[in-house]
């Protein structure tokens, strides 16, 4: 195990090519759908994938382009061993199957099922076919078991190679960054540059010169001309994270370089040409606050052609397992480190209000602490007792952040106390937990919020608080 992560790989982790990459098979019958009526009549797809999209969408696995009465993404199938599963996914028209109108249903052989003006038949063949699970994507950057995540891969595989804008919609900490990046991987544009821009992150003032770029001369300080990161990023992909937070007058601006792909420099009379890809993020649900006027609608709809909803990890707890051994593969420690069965029953009950990153966190703080009990010489063995969860203030305070609209409420960590009563545990809890580690650290405070896990101005925050006076020996 690395003691610290690539720089590019915060959120989630790279599998590395040398570990077999996780993976199941299981049979079912060999099927493929066939258009009998509409635009499309003749045309014939064959089942092979776990998950088959059906629309007007150039990604989707059965691309009906000439229907207009059908959606984008208008219906998905679902294959598994207890057959064909169709879902309507929010289309204009529906979609029936045997002449009823439906949401969801299991797809006989020889049913048939309409989308838009676009009639088909499910056929079978007599024998079965193997159909592979696949837990990590193709780009072999993400690893997971649960069905949102397989299905999830499947998207970013038809994604990549398409050349359009996609929106990735989920809390912090999901590993948003890292999904981009493997979307990137799988584009056309893989070997060029992949520019991570945290919208979020950039003082207002800076935000017109750090993207537009300047010349030489353009303003005080300017004593080099500087590509912004339009240019950055030509010929391969822009990711812009935290879209949301970017100031709504320079809004505009962005929607004019994608639309015209020329960008001006600060301080230049002439423009320059612009080819790139891009991919976004946000926590926030970015379509309301285009409906209340808080976000452009039209650059909106410009990022958003196709939205990705990464699911948090509490709604995933079975890829636990999993995300742990690729930890394990890219740490770099000399014992070998293992969790008994308790423990990693407790990691998978824990709400995760800081996803994978907070996993990632709580299991390095929980090694390390460990290994001070242990010869480098030993093994690890991780119990329930050993596994280092944050505290109750720091969950409640995750759990209550903003999250998209659609996200899962964390589910309750125990038995519900009367406000005032909690309040109260969380203060007396709080200033105990903040005077022991003050004193076990003779009040030296930036070694105190170490090893609390929390940062220096919130611990002086704390002490302001309270009121916390130092021994006079101190």
């Amino acid at each position: 195990m690395q003691q610290s992560l690539p720089p590019d790989s915060q959120d989630t982790l790279l599998y590395r090519d040398d570990k077999p990459l996780p993976s199941a098979r299981i049979a079912i019958d060999d099927l493929s759908l066939e258009i009998i009526a509409g635009p499309h009549k003749g045309m014939k797809l064959p089942l092979r994938r776990e998950s088959v999209l059906i629309g007007r969408g150039h990604w989707c696995d059965l691309c009906l382009e000439n229907d207009f009465h059908s959606s984008k993404q208008h219906a998905e199938l679902s294959l598994s061993e207890e057959g064909v599963l169709v879902r309507d996914l929010s289309s204009r028209n529906g979609i029936t199957v045997n002449q009823v109108r439906v949401r969801e249903a299991y797809l006989d052989v020889n049913a048939t099922l309409t989308v838009g003006q676009s009639k088909m038949v499910l056929h079978a063949k007599p024998h079965k076919q193997q159909l592979e699970l696949c837990y990590y994507d193709r780009s072999r950057q993400l690893v997971g078991q649960s069905p949102a995540m397989r299905k999830l891969f499947a998207q970013m595989e038809r994604l990549g190679p398409m050349d359009f804008p996609v929106l990735l919609s989920g809390e912090t900490g999901v590993g948003k960054t890292c999904i981009a990046r493997a979307i990137h991987l799988q584009s056309e544009r893989h070997k060029k540059p992949f520019v991570v821009v945290n919208c979020g992150a950039i003082s207002p003032s800076l935000v017109e010169s750090l993207f537009f770029g300047y010349e030489k001369g353009a303003f005080t300080g300017a004593n080099k001309t500087h590509r912004g990161y339009f240019e950055q990023a030509d010929g391969g992909t822009l990711f812009l994270d935290e879209i949301g937070e970017l100031p709504l007058e320079l809004q505009p601006r962005l929607l004019d370089v994608l639309e015209q792909g020329k960008v001006q420099r600060l301080g230049s009379e002439s423009t320059q040409d612009v080819d790139f890809r891009v991919l976004s993020a946000t926590h926030r649900n970015l379509l309301h606050e285009a409906r209340a006027k808080t976000f452009r609608e039209d650059l909106f709809y410009r990022l958003a052609v196709v939205t990705l909803k990464v699911p948090p990890l509490r709604d995933r707890a079975e890829d636990i397992p999993l995300l742990i051994d690729w930890l394990a593969q890219d740490w770099k420690l000399e014992q070998n480190v293992s969790l008994t069965p308790q423990a990693l029953s407790r990691l998978q009950q824990f709400p995760w209000p800081g996803n994978v990153r907070q996993l990632r966190n709580v299991l390095k703080r929980s090694v390390v602490l460990a290994s001070f009990e242990h010869d480098q010489s030993e093994a690890i063995q991780l119990d329930a007792e050993d596994i280092h969860l944050p505290s109750v203030e720091e969950t409640l305070s995750l759990e209550t952040s903003p999250t998209p609209e659609t996200s899962t409420p964390p589910q309750s960590m125990g038995q519900t106390q009367p406000v005032g009563s909690l309040k109260d545990l969380l203060e007396s809890t709080e200033k105990q937990a903040l005077l022991n580690a003050l004193n076990k650290h003779d009040w030296n405070v930036a070694a105190s919020a170490r090893s609390l896990d929390i940062t220096r101005a919130w611990l002086y925050k704390r002490i302001k608080k309270y009121g916390f006076e130092p021994p006079e020996s101190v």
